[in-house]
Protein backbone atom coordinates (compact mmCIF):
# COMPACT_ATOMS: atom_id res chain seq x y z
CA UNK A 1 0.00 0.00 0.00
CA UNK A 2 1.43 3.39 -0.99
CA UNK A 3 1.71 6.24 1.43
CA UNK A 4 -0.90 8.17 -0.53
CA UNK A 5 -3.45 5.35 -0.24
CA UNK A 6 -2.70 4.91 3.45
CA UNK A 7 -3.10 8.61 4.07
CA UNK A 8 -6.39 8.66 2.17
CA UNK A 9 -7.76 5.77 4.25
CA UNK A 10 -6.72 7.43 7.50
CA UNK A 11 -8.34 10.65 6.34
CA UNK A 12 -11.63 8.83 5.66
CA UNK A 13 -11.50 7.19 9.13
CA UNK A 14 -10.78 10.55 10.74
CA UNK A 15 -13.70 12.16 8.91
CA UNK A 16 -16.11 9.38 9.99
CA UNK A 17 -14.93 9.72 13.59
CA UNK A 18 -15.33 13.49 13.42
CA UNK A 19 -18.85 13.09 12.05
CA UNK A 20 -19.79 10.71 14.90
CA UNK A 21 -18.38 13.15 17.46
CA UNK A 22 -20.31 16.02 15.88
CA UNK A 23 -23.55 14.01 15.92
CA UNK A 24 -22.96 13.02 19.57
CA UNK A 25 -22.42 16.66 20.52
CA UNK A 26 -25.74 17.54 18.92
CA UNK A 27 -27.67 14.65 20.51
CA UNK A 28 -26.21 14.86 24.04
CA UNK A 29 -27.93 18.14 25.07
CA UNK A 30 -31.25 16.81 23.79
CA UNK A 31 -30.80 13.56 25.76
CA UNK A 32 -30.01 15.54 28.92
CA UNK A 33 -33.11 17.70 28.45
CA UNK A 34 -35.24 14.58 27.91
CA UNK A 35 -33.92 12.96 31.10
CA UNK A 36 -34.61 16.14 33.10
CA UNK A 37 -38.16 16.35 31.70
CA UNK A 38 -38.82 12.71 32.60
CA UNK A 39 -37.58 13.30 36.16
CA UNK A 40 -39.73 16.44 36.52
CA UNK A 41 -42.75 14.57 35.18
CA UNK A 42 -42.21 11.72 37.63
CA UNK A 43 -41.93 14.08 40.59
CA UNK A 44 -45.03 15.98 39.48
CA UNK A 45 -46.97 12.74 39.10
CA UNK A 46 -46.00 11.56 42.60
CA UNK A 47 -46.91 14.99 44.04
CA UNK A 48 -50.17 15.74 42.24
CA UNK A 49 -51.76 12.31 41.90
CA UNK A 50 -53.91 11.07 44.84
CA UNK A 51 -51.34 8.40 45.77
CA UNK A 52 -50.53 4.76 45.34
CA UNK A 53 -53.03 3.65 47.98
CA UNK A 54 -55.96 4.17 45.60
CA UNK A 55 -54.11 2.23 42.90
CA UNK A 56 -54.05 -0.96 44.97
CA UNK A 57 -55.23 -3.92 42.90
CA UNK A 58 -57.63 -6.52 44.35
CA UNK A 59 -55.75 -9.46 45.83
CA UNK A 60 -52.31 -7.89 45.28
CA UNK A 61 -50.52 -6.58 48.41
CA UNK A 62 -49.00 -3.11 48.13
CA UNK A 63 -45.95 -2.28 50.26
CA UNK A 64 -45.59 1.11 51.98
CA UNK A 65 -48.58 2.76 50.27
CA UNK A 66 -49.23 6.47 50.76
CA UNK A 67 -52.22 8.72 50.14
CA UNK A 68 -52.02 12.51 50.35
CA UNK A 69 -55.20 14.51 50.56
CA UNK A 70 -56.92 17.61 51.94
CA UNK A 71 -59.99 17.88 54.12
CA UNK A 72 -63.01 20.14 53.63
CA UNK A 73 -61.00 23.11 54.94
CA UNK A 74 -58.06 22.43 52.60
CA UNK A 75 -55.85 21.19 55.44
CA UNK A 76 -53.43 18.46 54.23
CA UNK A 77 -53.21 14.98 55.69
CA UNK A 78 -51.32 11.79 54.89
CA UNK A 79 -52.52 8.19 55.21
CA UNK A 80 -49.95 5.41 55.02
CA UNK A 81 -49.32 1.82 56.06
CA UNK A 82 -46.75 -0.93 56.01
CA UNK A 83 -48.96 -2.91 53.64
CA UNK A 84 -52.31 -2.51 51.86
CA UNK A 85 -54.63 -5.03 50.25
CA UNK A 86 -57.79 -4.15 48.33
CA UNK A 87 -60.71 -6.49 49.01
CA UNK A 88 -61.55 -8.61 45.95
CA UNK A 89 -65.25 -8.71 46.87
CA UNK A 90 -65.51 -5.02 47.83
CA UNK A 91 -63.38 -2.62 45.76
CA UNK A 92 -64.20 0.18 48.20
CA UNK A 93 -62.49 -1.68 51.06
CA UNK A 94 -58.70 -1.47 51.42
CA UNK A 95 -57.26 -3.36 54.39
CA UNK A 96 -54.17 -1.75 55.93
CA UNK A 97 -51.49 -3.30 58.09
CA UNK A 98 -50.01 -0.90 60.67
CA UNK A 99 -51.73 2.18 59.26
CA UNK A 100 -50.95 5.74 60.25
CA UNK A 101 -52.32 9.22 59.69
CA UNK A 102 -50.44 12.49 59.99
CA UNK A 103 -52.05 15.92 60.30
CA UNK A 104 -49.43 18.59 60.82
CA UNK A 105 -47.48 17.54 63.91
CA UNK A 106 -50.19 15.10 65.08
CA UNK A 107 -49.89 11.39 64.33
CA UNK A 108 -52.44 8.57 64.58
CA UNK A 109 -51.36 4.90 64.50
CA UNK A 110 -52.95 1.45 64.92
CA UNK A 111 -52.34 -2.25 64.32
CA UNK A 112 -54.88 -2.62 61.51
CA UNK A 113 -57.27 -0.45 59.55
CA UNK A 114 -59.79 -0.36 56.73
CA UNK A 115 -59.80 2.58 54.33
CA UNK A 116 -62.93 3.32 52.29
CA UNK A 117 -62.09 5.79 49.48
CA UNK A 118 -65.73 6.54 48.55
CA UNK A 119 -66.48 7.69 52.11
CA UNK A 120 -62.94 8.98 52.80
CA UNK A 121 -62.91 7.17 56.15
CA UNK A 122 -60.32 5.03 57.88
CA UNK A 123 -61.47 2.70 60.66
CA UNK A 124 -58.69 1.68 63.04
CA UNK A 125 -58.49 -1.33 65.30
CA UNK A 126 -56.09 -2.43 68.02
CA UNK A 127 -53.51 -0.34 69.81
CA UNK A 128 -54.84 2.96 68.50
CA UNK A 129 -52.63 5.86 69.55
CA UNK A 130 -52.98 9.59 68.88
CA UNK A 131 -50.11 11.92 69.79
CA UNK A 132 -49.73 15.61 69.01
CA UNK A 133 -46.69 16.33 71.16
CA UNK A 134 -48.85 17.65 74.01
CA UNK A 135 -51.43 14.93 74.52
CA UNK A 136 -51.17 11.15 74.24
CA UNK A 137 -54.42 9.27 73.62
CA UNK A 138 -54.75 5.48 73.55
CA UNK A 139 -57.78 3.32 72.75
CA UNK A 140 -58.76 0.19 70.80
CA UNK A 141 -61.13 1.58 68.17
CA UNK A 142 -61.20 4.84 66.22
CA UNK A 143 -62.56 6.34 63.00
CA UNK A 144 -60.70 8.96 60.98
CA UNK A 145 -62.98 11.10 58.81
CA UNK A 146 -60.64 12.52 56.17
CA UNK A 147 -63.22 15.02 54.86
CA UNK A 148 -63.92 16.52 58.27
CA UNK A 149 -60.37 16.11 59.58
CA UNK A 150 -61.75 14.48 62.75
CA UNK A 151 -61.07 11.33 64.76
CA UNK A 152 -63.80 9.74 66.87
CA UNK A 153 -64.02 6.72 69.11
CA UNK A 154 -66.89 4.95 70.87
CA UNK A 155 -66.84 1.79 73.00
CA UNK A 156 -67.67 -1.40 71.12
CA UNK A 157 -67.04 -4.09 73.72
CA UNK A 158 -67.24 -4.02 77.52
CA UNK A 159 -64.15 -2.45 78.99
CA UNK A 160 -63.46 -0.35 75.92
CA UNK A 161 -62.57 3.25 76.53
CA UNK A 162 -59.97 5.90 75.97
CA UNK A 163 -57.10 7.09 78.15
CA UNK A 164 -55.52 10.50 77.70
CA UNK A 165 -52.33 11.85 79.23
CA UNK A 166 -51.50 15.46 78.59
CA UNK A 167 -50.32 18.80 79.88
CA UNK A 168 -53.41 19.08 82.11
CA UNK A 169 -53.13 15.62 83.66
CA UNK A 170 -54.69 12.20 83.04
CA UNK A 171 -58.23 11.23 82.12
CA UNK A 172 -60.32 8.24 81.06
CA UNK A 173 -63.68 8.11 79.29
CA UNK A 174 -65.92 5.91 77.17
CA UNK A 175 -65.54 7.90 73.97
CA UNK A 176 -63.67 10.80 72.44
CA UNK A 177 -63.45 13.20 69.54
CA UNK A 178 -60.35 14.86 68.12
CA UNK A 179 -61.24 17.90 66.02
CA UNK A 180 -59.83 21.16 64.67
CA UNK A 181 -57.36 19.03 62.68
CA UNK A 182 -55.91 17.41 65.76
CA UNK A 183 -55.77 20.57 67.87
CA UNK A 184 -58.60 19.74 70.31
CA UNK A 185 -59.74 16.65 72.22
CA UNK A 186 -63.20 16.16 73.74
CA UNK A 187 -64.06 13.23 76.03
CA UNK A 188 -67.54 11.75 76.37
CA UNK A 189 -69.21 9.30 78.77
CA UNK A 190 -68.05 8.41 82.31
CA UNK A 191 -65.26 10.95 82.18
CA UNK A 192 -62.92 10.74 85.15
CA UNK A 193 -59.38 11.89 85.69
CA UNK A 194 -56.74 13.72 87.60
CA UNK A 195 -55.90 17.32 86.81
CA UNK A 196 -52.32 18.36 87.37
CA UNK A 197 -52.08 22.11 88.12
CA UNK A 198 -49.27 24.07 86.54
CA UNK A 199 -46.58 25.29 88.92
Amino acid sequence: MTDAAHNAREMRRWRRRSERVAISRKLLPGAIVLIVLVMIGFVAYRTLMPGQLLAAKPGTPMVNPRFKGRDNEDVPFLIGAVQALRDEADQNRIVLNQPFVTMGTARLTAKTGVYRPAQATLSLEGGVVFDDGRNHLSTQHALFDAKAGEITGTPIAPGDGVEVTGVMGRARADGFKVYDHGQRIALDGNVRGLVTPHR
